[in-house]
């Protein structure tokens, strides 16, 4: 009896950890990402894992200090997978393979799984789910719940949106504000879109530093026993069934578990595609994607940061420039901003929260990102502005709705996590200006 309940006690502790492990938005180990991994394969989809709701605590202000403002960007909701020739891209070689009577069961019930999540998203590709809908209303929910003085100003109760012209990203931004407005009827809520606003919310750059060496590597990581394993469990014969996957079977097996990733965010119960994966396959997967964002959307030590400030540069002169004049006094008390997680994750880095934006092995070390918990769908980075009698302004910094510090203005913090507007806005553009 006794050893029972020890062993029960050590796996409660490590579901604790585990769960610990999960919430924390930081650099990890190796053998946190893989113990999560082991408790949570979902998360090897990284930018395609769902929004998990946050446990959320507020370090108390410094005296005297009050909420009054608040510059928010937030990626889009949980979505559909967007590319509408992918689903039968995946299911043409099992097909072959069936009939050629070389696919095993499981690579049959696996087809037949593939073809039901193509038959799901006819006429959804791209398009925001019900999930992804009710997660921003929840968010707004919770902004409003933490700081109602926010939106209830005399005088300061204008909230200006902007989006993208992507459909996910304006039904977002549609039910963010919805859910304010529920909550605060006399907010003056307007709401724009336009190549305008695209052209900082979400640039579009012609250049991919690492895009070759990233793929060459992926590729010659995945040809390390990835390959074989998968082919061991779709087919009857796996030597004979290589062929069928075309010159770079490397491709099929990442877009294969690229797409069924997606299932976590879809509304209703979803075929189980992590029951075809061993563990070691879902961590060669998380490790080559986590790899793969580093490289194109943040800072690695292989090469550089060049899209982060193509990326965020503008929208961090955005947030300055809006934050500017509400400090000076304008009647704005929120300027929300809807985007993608191709500028979420260059301003986490450009901003360097908690550590995340310092240069990053993508190769050796990928776990210093863990990029399930600081891009998920709905990722969002707020600013949240004080201000006291004096009118002295302080400044803190959410990610995902949780509290972050800055490793480059550990020496100006006020108290806990609130840093002096005038320093962060000179932090702000010190980042902007120094390209590494």
């Amino acid at each position: 009896m006794r050893t029972l309940k020890q062993a029960l006690a050590c796996l409660l502790l490590l579901l604790f950890q585990v769960q610990y492990l999960y919430s924390q938005i930081r650099p990890c180990s190796e053998a946190e990402v893989r113990a999560l991994l082991l408790e949570r394969p979902e998360l090897s989809g990284n930018f395609h894992h769902h929004y998990d709701i946050p446990e959320i605590s507020d370090t108390k202000a410094p005296r005297g200090f009050r909420p009054f403002y608040v510059s928010h960007y937030g990626r889009h909701g949980e979505r559909y997978e967007i590319n509408p020739k992918l689903y039968g891209k995946l299911a043409a070689p099992l097909s072959a393979l069936d009939s050629a009577g070389l696919l095993s069961k499981r690579g049959k019930e696996m087809l037949d799984d593939i073809i039901l999540l193509g038959k799901e998203h006819e006429g959804m590709w791209g398009i925001l789910t019900a999930k992804g809908a009710a997660t921003h209303r929840g968010i707004a929910s919770r902004m409003y719940s933490r700081y109602p003085r926010v939106f209830s100003q005399k005088g300061r109760d204008s909230v200006i949106c902007y989006s993208t012209t992507v459909h996910r990203c304006l039904l977002s931004m549609g039910n963010f504000c919805l859910s304010l407005k529920e909550k605060e009827p006399s907010l003056k809520i307007s709401v724009n879109a336009s190549d305008a606003s695209d052209a900082y919310l979400n640039p579009q750059l012609n250049f991919r530093p690492g895009a070759q060496e990233y793929s060459e590597w992926r590729d010659s990581v995945l040809s390390c026993g990835a390959i074989d394993t998968f082919l061991g469990i779709v087919a009857a014969d796996p030597s004979a069934a290589a062929s069928y996957f075309g010159k770079r079977p490397a491709d099929y097996l990442y877009n294969l578990m690229h797409a069924v990733d997606i299932t976590q965010c879809l509304d209703g119960s979803q075929p189980d595609f992590f029951r075809y994966f061993t563990p070691e396959l879902i961590w060669t997967f998380w490790y080559v994607n986590n790899a793969k964002y580093i490289i194109y959307y943040g800072h690695s030590s292989e090469f550089g940061d060049a899209r982060v400030h193509g990326k965020a540069d503008r929208l961090l002169g955005d947030f300055i420039e809006r934050a500017d004049r509400a400090v000076e006094g304008s009647g704005v008390c929120a300027d929300l901003r809807f985007g993608h997680d191709t500028a979420t994750m260059p301003l986490v880095t450009l901003l360097d929260l908690n550590g995340l934006g310092s240069g990053i092995s993508a190769f050796k070390s990928p776990w210093l990102f863990p990029a399930f918990r600081a891009i998920p769908m709905a990722a969002n980075v707020q600013m949240i502005f004080y201000r006291n009698s004096k009118g002295d302004v302080l400044v803190k910094v959410l990610l995902n709705e949780q509290e972050t510090s800055i490793p480059g203005l550990s020496g100006f913090a006020v108290q806990g996590v609130y840093y002096p507007w005038e320093r962060f806005r000179e932090y702000c553009i010190d980042r902007i200006h120094t390209h590494n």
